[in-house]
């Protein structure tokens, strides 16, 4: 992390899941709590005749962590795929659900933008 002053880069990591499909799915990167402070994590998921594209942002201080899902229409039906973010052995992870409804396993592509604490 470079910092000059009042400036801190944003670090970012992609990753792609394959195969999401009646499971609970815990998205790469594990995020630090101690170095980072929120994120935003754009995302597109596809399957045969479905697919959806979005923006989560999220926050967190200690073990507290707020997020928001703010997605485009999808093409087909979506709603089978559900993400949240949860503290999970003292990391910050983007967890992936799939109910196991619909016609086959969601392809997940993810880009995560993580901001630095600001001390």
């Amino acid at each position: 992390m470079y910092n000059a002053g009042n400036s801190f880069n944003i670090i970012t990591s992609a990753s792609v899941t394959r195969g999401v499909f009646d499971e609970t799915a815990l998205i790469d990167p594990t995020i630090s709590p101690d170095q980072y402070s929120g994120a935003n994590i754009e995302y597109v998921i596809q399957r045969p005749g479905a697919s959806r594209s979005g923006t989560i942002m999220t926050s967190w201080s200690g073990s507290s962590i707020s997020y928001t899902d703010f997605s485009a229409t999808g093409v087909g039906d979506t709603s089978d795929l559900t993400f949240d973010v949860v503290m999970a052995n003292n990391k910050i992870r983007l967890r992936a659900y799939s109910a196991g409804s619909g016609s086959g396993d969601w392809n997940l592509h993810t880009l995560f933008k993580l901001f630095p604490h600001i001390t």
